[in-house]
């Protein structure tokens, strides 16, 4: 389990779990797929509170809807590597 370590790896995260990761100080959010934990970065996420709309939950489509996110894509897809938790889990 990487919990946020920067280690990938093939953890499944039940949506449960995440559901409880929704504060400034333990934050969880799921994009396309993939669970991150991004408690470090609450404080300097330029769109400051707006990463909070998803808290516990899929973030994917604020996420794309963000034209700033197209302009440093790669910025935060490195940043989003080191705050992988795991893959969300299929079942419903």
């Amino acid at each position: 389990m990487s919990s946020g370590c920067g280690v990938m790896d093939d953890r499944i995260v039940e949506l449960e779990e995440v559901k409880q990761h929704k504060s400034e100080d333990d934050l969880w959010i799921i994009i396309d797929g993939k669970v991150y934990d991004v408690t470090p970065y609450v404080t300097e996420h330029p769109g400051g509170k707006a990463i909070f709309r998803n808290a516990g939950d899929d973030s994917s489509g604020g996420f794309h809807s963000q034209k700033a996110h197209g302009i440093v894509k790669n910025h935060i897809n490195s940043l989003l590597k080191a705050f992988y938790v795991g893959r969300i889990s299929q079942d419903k």
